[in-house]
């Protein structure tokens, strides 16, 4: 393993990763990576890569935070749609059709375009033989091109608990894709993908499965994937902006996707139709259209069953009780979910109730509020409520010793929020949350638990609301 400490890093050319070797950061919030490379691809597919791994096995990326700056005239440029964070749902995405002639701006205020010619880099691509290696907490943020390609000859590649988001080129012919799926038996699990062209499973890929992801842009089967691609349980809301629905297969002239694809028990919001395919039915496609398929829904509620010694996992113990005043964890639980807001507001069903006045095994280090925004406006019980503060505080949680899964909400029914900072354990997990009005980001990391307490802290760094505010906290057991 090589290990990078906090700090910041530049690197200027390729680094090619090697078998048996992880490269890791001491902490994705506090490691970073600056990308210098500069290339100008002969043709739009040509594009070189950052993070090389090529015909290689058991190799990793972990820990980290990538960003590939832009600078024009001596001043930080970024992609044209840096700006989404609160008018998500109403500006157009700002896409460039011109090869070698992708437009950026210098200037927040008064948009200042400048053009770059030198952006034909992927931050990191699987290519060749590789086989059962992966991309673990890492965070991409304003890559040059696209943010990770997975060769259509690799298999056993996980991408788990990453953040991808904003792309410099996102024009047509390969550019600004968060993920560009080819391989067979590829895993994607707790990611978080936006402000990108696409999510694409693509060119032969096979027995993928894509599950408890978020993403704001669409999951694209163009280009004739292999088929038997699961895509289960995710968070998918598209903005009214991008051009295409949730589940896209292309124009014409691409092919048709793959037989036996499936889609099961995902959130879909399809820019401004609404919600989609959660009628408890599973869905595939049928040529480029998405259809009922006749597959009956899993007996047990999911397609990706994990099975331990060839018999079928225990069900997740009971979750604790209530808590409010002072509260005793069930440590034989292996899941916990919380709907955190004010002692008399809703609870989301199958949730647990999680208030400002916590004790005991739950505990707040210091005063929180809990609002209760009202029901409407298509919010659910979780989304309705929140617990906020302007200051610094912790969240304890007794849990055994182990690593855990970790999911947050982050937003506020009234208000915008922005800058918010989450870290677990010590460690900063999220360094720059934003959440329009209305909307909940998801926060998905792993954390690993020594001392039989999870520490979360939430703070915010300012900005246009310098209050963070969390709507919900679930937490399983790895």
């Amino acid at each position: 393993m090589v290990l990078l400490q906090n700090g910041r890093y530049g690197i200027r050319n390729q680094v090619r990763m090697k078998s048996n070797v992880v490269l890791r950061g001491e902490s994705r919030g506090q490691t970073w990576i600056d990308i210098g490379i500069k290339f100008e691809g002969a043709s739009e597919p040509v594009k070189t890569e950052a993070f090389f791994f090529n015909d290689v096995r058991r190799a990793g990326l972990e820990d980290l935070s990538v960003t590939h700056p832009v600078f024009v005239n001596g001043r930080r440029a970024y992609p044209l749609d840096h700006d989404w964070t609160f008018d998500t749902w109403f500006k157009y995405e700002l896409r460039s059709q011109n090869y070698q002639n992708e437009r950026v701006y210098t200037d927040r205020a008064n948009f200042e375009y400048s053009t770059v010619r030198d952006l034909d880099v992927n931050a990191v691509k699987f290519e060749g033989t590789t086989e059962d290696s992966w991309m673990d907490n890492v965070a991409l943020r304003n890559v040059a091109t696209n943010g990770v390609i997975i060769g259509n000859k690799t298999k056993h590649i996980t991408l788990r608990d990453n953040v991808i988001i904003g792309a410099f080129q996102k024009g047509s012919n390969g550019h600004g894709y968060g993920i560009n799926c080819s391989g067979d038996y590829v895993l994607m699990t707790g990611n978080n993908v936006s402000k990108v062209r696409h999510w694409a499973i693509q060119q032969g890929a096979a027995y993928t499965v894509t599950i408890k992801n978020v993403s704001g842009t669409d999951i694209n089967f163009h280009q004739g994937d292999g088929g038997n691609n699961l895509v289960e349980d995710n968070r998918i809301h598209i903005p009214e902006f991008h051009l295409w629905p949730p589940f896209s297969a292309g124009a014409s002239f691409h092919n048709d996707p793959g037989t036996a694809n499936v889609f099961w028990n995902n959130d879909v919001i399809d820019r401004g139709n609404g919600r989609k395919y959660g009628d408890n039915r599973v869905y595939t496609f049928v040529g480029k259209d998405v259809v009922a398929a006749s597959t009956p829904a899993p007996r047990h509620g999911t397609f990706y069953a994990v099975k331990r010694g060839g018999t079928a996992a225990p069900a997740p113990a009971p979750a604790p009780a209530p808590s409010g005043g002072n509260t005793t964890v069930n440590l034989n639980a292996t899941e916990y979910k919380y709907d955190l807001g004010t002692p008399r507001s809703p609870v989301q069903r199958g949730w647990t109730r999680l208030t400002p006045d916590a004790t005991g095994d739950i505990r707040w280090s210091d005063k929180v509020i809990a609002r209760d925004r009202g029901a409407g406006g298509g919010v659910n019980a979780i989304n309705q409520d929140h617990i906020e503060s302007p200051a610094t505080r912790t969240l304890r949680h007794r849990l055994k010793n182990g690593r855990w899964r970790v999911v947050l909400n982050m937003g506020d029914k009234s208000y915008p929020h922005d800058n918010m900072v989450v870290e677990a354990e010590g460690k900063v997990v999220a360094d720059d949350v934003d959440a329009a009005k209305g909307q909940y980001t998801y926060v998905v990391f792993t954390a690993d638990v020594r001392d039989g307490w999870l520490d979360l802290k939430f703070s915010d760094r300012g900005g246009v609301n310098g209050w963070w505010a969390v709507t919900r906290l679930s937490m399983t057991r790895q």
